[in-house]
């Protein structure tokens, strides 16, 4: 199974005993209420959403990562990240994308800025890649700041292919590297 370890976290393929810990904050509209991608309503539709994700973690070669977040020290399922090539109309902006959502009471704790790190590293240093990008609705500001704290540079809008009520962040390589220098 496919793992990214951090400090705290391991960010881990996505497993069918996943569904019943994922589905708590899949269906939590605070939690997803701008995310069309990680809406489920019901253990069902979650059951489903996660077999989609298990089969396109499973193809090769990969271009999908749909991982849980599971702290080290207790074994829970925080949160969920997901990153793999952009599709067709984003591909003008970065070579990848990603998107990320979290339990409500794991909010505030680093964890997405500590995940994000770990999925930008891998990236950048297991992948070669070259450019990352990730975009958050304008209500929803916090999903900004996790971004700029992992290096990510707000793009000017507008940016082709993202929905004129959200702001695109885009990570480079070069970028990445003068950061890590420091």
């Amino acid at each position: 199974m496919f793992a990214i370890r951090t400090k705290r976290l391991v960010l881990r393929d996505l497993a069918l005993r996943d569904v019943p810990r994922l589905n708590e904050f899949f269906t939590d509209r605070v939690v997803t209420r701008k995310m069309g991608f990680v809406r489920t309503r019901n253990l069902r539709e979650t059951r489903a959403w996660v077999k989609r994700a298990i089969f396109h973690n499973r193809k090769r070669p990969r271009f999908a990562y749909s991982l849980a977040v599971v702290t080290k020290k207790d074994r829970k399922i925080v949160g969920w990240i997901g990153f793999g090539d952009t599709d067709k109309k984003k591909r003008h902006i970065a070579e990848r994308d990603f998107g990320f959502a979290f339990r409500r009471d794991c909010w505030s704790k680093g964890y997405g800025t500590e995940s994000l790190r770990g999925i930008t590293d891998f990236i950048f240093c297991e992948l070669k890649g070259r450019s990352f990008f990730g975009d958050h609705d304008v209500t929803n500001p916090a999903s900004g700041r996790v971004m700029a704290k992992c290096g990510f540079r707000r793009m000017a809008p507008p940016v082709r292919g993202i929905r004129a009520h959200s702001h695109a962040y885009i990570l480079t390589r070069a970028s990445w590297l003068k950061r890590r220098r420091g």
